[in-house]
């Protein structure tokens, strides 16, 4: 028996994309990775037997016929998204199991808080948290929601949004520099005495990215 075909599947990645003119720019805007958008509209295109962008190296083009699809996909969004509006309960409250993953200091200081807050405001409200530093599978270890900090890989199964930069620096106490006088170049560092966290990449800037398991 032939599985039924969802006919709404790759819609939003493609109308996306149109608007953002590249993969990559509509993955930042729906949270997604640019190999699953691409691959979203790319199983439209063969779905609806046309071919809807034009891909070269340096910009995607609509054709024609993706130009009219595009319209049209736009309009039947707006429609959903009034109806869904219009047939929304007003008393629907967050429920339900969350397991979330957090890193131990930014996560403790910085996000508990406010889950502490809303577990308190919802009742039927389940959050089960658990504080790591280790790179982990978050579908394999059965996580809905975690906040990491570094580079995320490109990955299908997972829906990302970048919510800030932590920039990582340097510091010493006065009392350590009146004592053993200033540092004046990063390769004294190697000369003083140091408190330092995990070893990790030497970059400017840490990204932080939230990722959540995609649906199948």
């Amino acid at each position: 028996m032939q599985a039924p075909v969802d006919r709404f599947d790759g819609i939003d990645a493609f109308v996306a994309t149109a608007k953002a003119g590249s993969f990559t720019a509509a993955a930042q805007l729906l949270g997604l990775t640019p190999s699953g958008v691409a691959k979203s509209v790319t199983r439209l295109e063969a779905r609806a037997g046309i071919k809807l962008l034009h891909r070269t190296t340096r910009r995607l083009i609509l054709t024609p016929e993706g130009d009219a699809y595009l319209a049209a996909c736009t309009r039947a969004i707006v429609e959903l998204e009034a109806a869904e509006s219009a047939l929304a309960p007003q008393d629907w409250v967050p429920q339900g199991r969350i397991h979330l993953g957090l890193p131990g200091a930014f996560g403790r200081r910085h996000v508990l808080p406010g889950l502490l807050e809303m577990a308190a405001r919802y009742d039927k409200l389940d959050l089960t948290v658990s504080f790591t530093e280790r790179t982990m599978d978050l579908v394999q270890e059965g996580y809905d929601l975690s906040l990491r900090i570094g580079e995320l890989k490109d990955d299908a199964d997972l829906v990302a949004k970048r919510l800030g930069t932590q920039r990582l620096v340097i510091c010493a106490a006065p009392a350590y520099l009146e004592r053993h006088g200033p540092i004046h170049t990063p390769d004294e560092l190697g000369q003083r005495d140091c408190i330092t966290g995990p070893r990790g990449p030497r970059i400017r800037g840490r990204r932080m990215m939230s990722g959540q398991t995609a649906g199948a």
